[in-house]
């Protein structure tokens, strides 16, 4: 099956169902913060900006930030959301360093669909982009940098989802260094299951959660309760607004 246009298609119709227990749950622990005025997302992974269109649905969406460095999905949405002035697209991906020549663990992620897919339904993102394009390098910026270029952002009341099947750790560890220059911490969902190709162990993105809930800015995550529980995802909840 080659990644084309006619699967993406087919993918963003079937896709709903697995985004949207992650959206109702993004949905839900937002509202429960009680802030007042819109909300802006950014969307790390977005493949074809399917939680994106729900959290439009669900929220009063002010704009959306949404990354895709698969050149045939970002140039979906760029068709898809033409002439929405909310959408803001960038064709990179996100890690925790700034480089034009970001390499994509390309075995993992294919060790990855052999013990997650079977049959004809295979994950439309970076996954089988791995497996049907060569080379796998792509651009690659830090949420940091991108943020500390729109400083106003860390003014906002900000929702930050994150699925990169591989990378969700190191953009985390990254997203510290900016921590305390929000007026109010954003809500963070990220992939809890997909850390191993990151090269960290899970001693280190246990650290890593650990810092992010330090002086009670965010939840306590425990990355081995999650796993065993089966969790796919999790989501840091902010303790507090300024």
């Amino acid at each position: 099956m080659d990644l084309d246009l006619d699967r993406i298609k087919i993918w963003e119709e079937e896709c709903y169902g697995f985004v949207m227990w992650s959206v109702d749950s993004i949905v839900n622990h937002y509202k429960s913060l009680n802030r007042f005025g819109p909300v802006t997302v950014i969307d790390i992974g977005a493949n074809v900006g399917k939680v994106t269109d729900l959290l439009l649905d669900e929220l009063d969406v002010k704009e959306a930030f949404l990354f895709e460095p698969v050149n045939l999905l970002h140039q979906y949405m760029v068709d898809k959301y033409r002439g929405n002035e909310k959408i803001k697209l960038f064709n990179c991906a996100l890690s925790d360093k700034d480089t034009p020549h970001f390499q994509i663990d390309q075995q993992y992620l294919i060790n990855q669909l052999d013990r997650s897919y079977t049959g004809d339904y295979i994950n439309l993102g970076v996954s089988k982009y791995c497996i049907s394009e060569d080379p796998t390098m792509v651009n690659c910026i830090k949420l940091s940098t991108f943020l500390n270029n729109n400083p106003y952002l860390f003014n906002e009341n900000l929702i930050i989802k994150i699925d990169t099947e591989n990378q969700d750790f190191p953009i985390l560890k990254d997203f510290q260094t900016v921590l305390t220059s929000f007026k109010n911490a954003p809500l963070v969902e990220f992939e809890i299951n997909f850390f191993g190709g990151s090269n960290y162990t899970s001693e280190q993105c246990q650290d890593i959660l650990d810092s992010l809930s330090k002086e009670g800015i965010y939840n306590k995550i425990i990355l081995k309760e999650s796993m065993e529980k089966g969790k796919g995802d999790e989501i840091l909840i902010p303790q507090f607004t300024k």
